[in-house]
């Protein structure tokens, strides 16, 4: 503030109580001599005297200041009331308005608000002494424009409206607060959820993490009233902090199913679960295979089957063979969906071990390893009938098959013959039959292996003896 010589000056604000009693006992005078014998007409710049924080030590150095300085005349007096100020602050009268709110309409296209309940509450300073009443009043702008000392019966349109009340106190003192009015319209359509990556069930094993975030997209939500809010949730409990509309699950580590969701909330509260999206995880298969053992040359194959436990998806089957239980292992042509295997029955006198490497065509299932089973196969025995051939009919003859440790027998016979006594010995014995003709001797023969060699032989009945004359001869002419 500029002082200028012959100009009288006055106060804008109240000055403390402690100065005013300075300036009323008359010690403003000497001040005021004291400043005609010390000061010229020259102009000088000073300090405005009065403000709100000055204090009465303020005042007195502004004085001295002054004492020190040549300037014409200065008189104070104070010829202003402020009366929203009280020791050493502004006065401000108490507001408080309601929050935010928010309105969704099933009818018409305005919401109407009733009663006094977003209207402001007001309280006077306590220091005020004025005792008018305090008075509050309201300006909405936005989607709505409209002004007042009550929101009561006003209708708010559809849309974002901004509503501040003023508080004004007998002292002179305002205060403001404010809050928002957003209106939704009536919804076009019911609020659907959408769909969480198409809804497709995934099975995996352990270990699964998914390539890409669950996003509800497919259909993506709609309806009701935007904008929406997410809560996703496992098995029905939700998940903490999974509020937007992707989730990424972690890596599933524990065989189980696991059902997720999302609740859709639209801005008037509205809500909307999504399809379950299934997660079915399993450990890692395993397969154990069975069958082989010991089979006769040429014989009937040994299936060797192969038994999956756990896993998912489609497996192939990699069969192999190796000469021993420890390998080294040859692929069997190339993988085939078939959990069986047919082994080869020859050369005799071979054994051929075989295992499976399962192969999961989903990519969180590991291989696995069967165990071995081994496949001999076996030589046939010898099967030879000796005997008499061309034998009297009517007699008695005996046959010999081969002989070893082991072997067990079984003959029969067909045509002009019979077997007498055992037929299950190394040798059979056969009566021939009484005229003359033939019969065949069969023979199977089983070794310890269970396998079976078959041989026949045919054998003819013959008189070889002359005939013999009995009685008297007769002249014949």
């Amino acid at each position: 503030m500029k002082l200028t010589a012959g100009v009288r000056y006055c106060s804008a604000v109240k000055p403390e109580p402690a100065f005013k009693n300075f300036l009323r006992k008359g010690r403003m005078l000497a001040f005021v001599l004291s400043l005609l014998f010390k000061l010229s007409a020259s102009s000088q710049t000073y300090l405005p005297l009065y403000t709100q924080t000055n204090s009465f030590e303020q005042y007195t150095s502004f004085i001295s200041a002054m004492l020190g300085a040549k300037q014409a005349p200065v008189f104070i007096e104070e010829e202003i009331e402020q009366t929203n100020w009280v020791g050493g602050r502004v006065l401000a009268p108490g507001i408080s308005c309601p929050g935010n709110q928010t309105q969704c309409l099933t009818i018409g296209t305005t919401y109407t608000n009733l009663g006094t309940g977003w209207d402001a509450i007001v309280t006077s300073d306590a220091s005020c002494t004025d005792a008018s009443p305090i008075t509050s009043t309201y300006v909405a702008t936005g989607a709505t424009t409209s002004n007042g000392t009550s929101l009561n019966n006003v209708s708010f349109n559809v849309g974002l409206t901004t509503v501040q009340w003023t508080a004004l106190d007998g002292c002179g003192a305002t205060s403001t607060c404010s809050f928002t009015v957003t209106v939704y319209g009536v919804p076009a359509s019911s609020l659907s959820a959408g769909v969480i990556n198409g809804g497709t069930p995934i099975q995996a094993c352990v270990g699964f993490a998914v390539s890409a975030a669950l996003d509800i997209g497919s259909p993506a939500p709609s309806g009701g009233t935007p904008p929406y809010s997410y809560q996703w949730q496992l098995n029905g409990s939700n998940i903490v902090g999974a509020t937007f509309s992707t989730y990424t699950p972690p890596a599933f580590t524990t065989p189980g199913n696991y059902d997720y969701t999302a609740v859709v909330t639209d801005a008037c509260g509205r809500t909307a679960t999504t399809p379950i999206k299934r997660f079915t995880i399993v450990a890692d298969p395993s397969v154990s295979i069975s069958g082989g053992g010991s089979v006769c040359l040429n014989g009937t194959s040994p299936i060797i089957s192969a038994i999956v436990t756990d896993g998912t998806g489609t497996m192939q089957y990699q069969w192999q063979s190796g000469p021993s239980s420890a390998g080294p292992w040859t692929n069997i042509g190339t993988p085939t969906l078939s959990s069986t295997y047919s082994p080869a029955t020859s050369p005799a006198g071979i054994t051929t071990y075989y295992q499976v490497i399962l192969l999961p065509n989903v990519a969180s299932c590991n291989n696995a390893t069967s165990n071995a089973i081994s496949v001999t196969v076996n030589s046939l025995p010898s099967c030879t009938i000796s005997g008499n051939n061309n034998v009297c009919p009517g007699s008695p003859n005996t046959y010999i098959g081969p002989i070893a440790a082991g072997l067990t027998y079984q003959w029969s016979v067909t045509g002009n013959g019979s077997i007498s006594g055992s037929s299950t010995n190394s040798t059979v014995s056969v009566v021939a039959g009484t005229t003359c003709n033939s019969y065949s001797i069969n023979l199977t023969v089983t070794d310890a292996n269970t396998c079976t060699s078959s041989c026949s032989q045919t054998y003819s009945v013959t008189d070889n003896t002359p005939p013999t004359f009995t009685g008297s001869y007769t002249s014949v002419s």
